[in-house]
């Protein structure tokens, strides 16, 4: 294995890392994206609407427009088409949750030294609950892309049960009960602190038996 090039420029990129990750971190928590949906707005208007300083705002949107997830023109501000997939809350690719995901861990890998000298763990023992939503749903989010590919590499049409002992690939369960127009094998749902089946059963249009 050819051994890794390393140089200032790289190192550099490495260590501020973190000057691009947190104007993402914070747009995404403040819902800049689905603020400004498929229009085009003024940093004014977006500020408004945050009931946040119009100058920070724009400072914050100045930012995310250098790293291309928003266009600006004058001084109006719109998605970009990577941003609308991805960033705006009502889009089925939304990566939003597994952002705030990222962003709640900050704290503890800033305390990083800390455990390496003591051998601790740092983080706290309990999560709040934007940040259990932010994980639940990133995991959601990320099975749902290989639900499909799993369920289609199984065959369950003779099975009438699914027993979900786990519970970490809600959606796989989910795909893999989805009825058909003859018929749909019940599913035996556990409890567990996941995403509502009820809600995310809605979403499908439909509800497990």
């Amino acid at each position: 294995m050819a051994e890794e090039q390393w140089n200032p420029g790289k190192l550099m990129k490495i260590s501020g890392a973190y000057w691009e990750s947190f104007p993402l971190h914070v747009a995404v928590d403040l819902d800049v994206f689905t603020v400004i949906g498929e229009g085009s707005l003024s940093g004014e208007e977006i500020a408004a609407r945050l009931s946040g300083s119009a100058r920070a705002v724009r400072t914050l949107l100045d930012a995310v427009a250098a790293m291309g997830l928003l266009e600006k023109k004058a001084d109006r501000y719109s998605n970009t088409e990577a941003a609308k997939t991805f960033l705006i809350k009502t889009s089925p690719g939304y990566m939003g949750f597994a952002i705030k995901h990222h962003h709640h861990l900050v704290s503890a890998w800033s305390k990083l030294s800390q455990a390496v000298k003591t051998g601790k763990p740092v983080r706290k023992k309990r999560r709040t609950r934007s940040e259990l939503e932010s994980f639940l749903m990133a995991m959601y989010n990320n099975a749902s892309g290989l639900a499909p590919l799993i369920t289609r590499e199984v065959d369950l049409s003779q099975r009438r049960h699914l027993l979900d002992l786990g519970e970490g690939l809600e959606p796989t369960r989910f795909t893999s009960v989805r009825p058909t127009p003859t018929s749909g094998p019940p599913c035996l749902i556990s409890p567990g602190q996941r995403p509502s089946p009820k809600r995310r059963s809605k979403d499908l249009g439909w509800a497990p038996g």
